[in-house]
Parts: structure tokens; sequence; C-alpha cells
């Protein structure tokens, strides 16, 4: 159990880490408290089978990807296609445009940022 409960917090760190998930929201699908998904988190208190299931649901992941992680196991899978395909485009010589879709990309994700952190008033 320890390796899968280290898989999760991982996962959920890498989510947490851009902005994707908190640890509110995983209590909300949980049903506990904030405390609580903490305490899994950690390792302090054990998950069950029924919460691991959630859990996976939540991050989109499946038990697979805890079992046997990888490089990009814990991405979801509409993630990984759209990766392999941007990939494919990128290595294409007849797009040698396409690399500078890169540099749109970064600034989207930066206005979305902006964007966010100013809705929650935290500039």
């Amino acid at each position: 159990m320890g390796k899968i409960r280290k898989a999760i917090s991982r996962i959920f760190n890498e989510r947490k880490e851009i902005g994707v998930i908190k640890q509110k929201d995983l209590a909300e699908a949980l049903g506990c408290s904030q405390p609580s998904v903490s305490n899994y988190l950690s390792g302090a208190t054990p998950l069950t089978d029924r919460q691991i299931e959630a859990i996976c649901d939540v991050l989109k992941i499946t038990l697979a990807d805890l079992e046997f992680p990888g490089k990009e196991s814990s991405e979801p899978k509409e993630v990984k296609e759209y990766s392999a395909k941007m990939r494919i485009l990128y290595e294409m010589p007849s797009f040698p445009a396409f690399k500078s879709v890169k540099c749109s990309i970064d600034s989207w994700i930066t206005a979305s940022k902006l964007v966010k952190l100013h809705k929650t008033g935290k500039e």
C-alpha cells in the first residue's frame, strides 16, 4: 500500500503545483476534511480501496498508473494522446513554423495563470 500512497501523493503534488487541484477538492470527492486528506497523502492515515478508487477518478488516472508508474503515467489519457500527436508534428520537417507554437502556448499558460490569480484576488 505504501507504493500506491506514494504514487498518489506524487501525482497529486504534480497537479497541485500547476494549479489543477487542491486538497479541498480531494476532500470534497472523498467526503472528508482537508486535514484528513493531508493525513492520507502523508501516510499518517491508511487509504481504503474505495478511497483509492475515488482518488483515481478525481485525478483521472487508473490503478495501473499507481502500481506501475512511468515517466508519463500520471498524465490523463487525453494528455498522453495529445502529447504524442504534438511530438509528431514538432518532429515533421514539413512544418517548421509549428515550432513557434510553443511561444503561443507559453503565453496562453501565463495569461491563464494571471486570470486565475485575478479571479481569486491573489495578485
